[in-house]
């Protein structure tokens, strides 16, 4: 599956007053979506969970394998789930690009690589915020957050995709003990990014004050 979107072609990189231009272009990208050219992450991993399902499928209905029909159910889930991710992206217009370090479509495609880089420190919490850009760090905390809530539904086809496997393997770990342990991680570092994207918005907040 390809999901493949035009894009225009790339402008000047902005001068230092045209950061509200910028943070535009942000929440342009929040209400339409991203454009890229190539697979989207969604889309690759829904044919990850037909492959991998059917691989496991094949190795349940061997004599060594685990349950058949436990196997059939959770590969099949996987891919539903998978999908319907997918199709909600696609109406959403949240697909996410599966080369993720392309920057081919998105807001900042015209910055600078230090200005980039400077930006991207500011939306971590790193760097104070200045007050020309506080708007823009908040457009990206939102787009972030929207991405964020556009993989939850890939993230549990991949959870069912790996607990299918361990079960066509017989090994309880890796049907049980991965899917938990990457559920918690997952759910750390999501608890940990929105307590931190709290505290920018809060900073974004007083930087704008200040520059009123």
């Amino acid at each position: 599956m390809t999901d493949e979107l035009p894009h225009g072609d790339r402008a000047p990189a902005p001068a230092r007053a045209d950061w509200a231009d910028v943070a535009r272009r942000v929440r342009d990208v929040t209400e339409h979506g991203q454009r890229f050219r190539g697979p989207s992450s969604q889309a690759a991993m829904v044919a990850t969970t037909v492959l991998a399902s059917a691989l496991a499928i094949g190795v349940a209905s061997g004599d060594d394998g685990g349950p058949a029909a436990v196997t059939l159910v959770l590969g099949v889930s996987s891919v539903v789930v998978a999908l319907v991710g997918w199709l909600r992206a696609r109406s959403s217009r949240t697909l996410l690009p599966l080369n993720v370090w392309s920057t081919t479509g998105t807001p900042t495609a015209d910055l600078g690589p230090v200005e980039r880089r400077s930006l991207n420190r500011q939306v971590m919490g790193r760097d104070p915020i200045e007050p020309e850009r506080a708007d823009l760090v908040r457009a990206f905390i939102t787009l972030k957050r929207r991405a964020n809530r556009a993989a939850l539904l890939p993230v549990a086809g991949m959870l069912l995709m790996i607990a299918t496997l361990g079960t066509a393997a017989g090994t309880l770990l890796l049907a049980v003990g991965a899917p938990v342990f990457v559920f918690v991680f997952l759910t750390v570092v999501t608890a940990y990014e929105t307590r931190r994207d709290d505290r920018v918005l809060a900073a974004a907040g007083a930087a704008a004050t200040k520059a009123a």
